[in-house]
């Protein structure tokens, strides 16, 4: 699910891309948790959090909750400005800039936080693509 702006608060729409429509039948068909970004920015939720929460646990999914900030410097900066490029083989095109870096690590480690909190022993976690390492 992936939560947009709306008028009071936030509306939740089916995700789109490869990925989320490849795994949908998987997640809805057992037990498991999908623990990703709702999609809008935590600070243009303000105090509408709780509630994307609330019904984001009531479809098996945790959101990771990330600021435009967080966004800019892990996402748009050290995921598709270092990795990506090392990753598809354009070492040219790499840069690293420390503060993306600590970024990177910022936004991992809210990740990371959050499967300990609702993985138990014996779980299988699965973690998708380069964004997490």
């Amino acid at each position: 699910m992936t939560a947009a702006p709306s008028e009071g608060g936030f509306r939740l729409e089916e995700s789109a891309g490869g990925l989320a429509t490849g795994l949908a039948a998987f997640h809805g068909s057992g037990e498991s948790i999908w623990i990703g970004w709702p999609g809008v920015p935590s600070d243009r939720l303000e105090e509408h959090c709780a509630a994307l929460d609330a019904e984001l646990l009531a479809m098996d999914c945790a959101g990771v909750h990330l600021t435009d900030s967080e966004i800019r410097g892990y996402y748009s900066g050290y995921s598709n400005t270092a990795i990506w490029p090392l990753f598809h083989y354009f070492q040219q095109y790499a840069r690293s800039d420390p503060d993306e870096w600590k970024a990177y690590r910022a936004v991992n480690r809210k990740f990371a936080d959050s499967v300990a909190e609702h993985a138990q022993p014996g779980d299988i976690v699965w973690i998708h693509d380069y964004h997490l390492m």
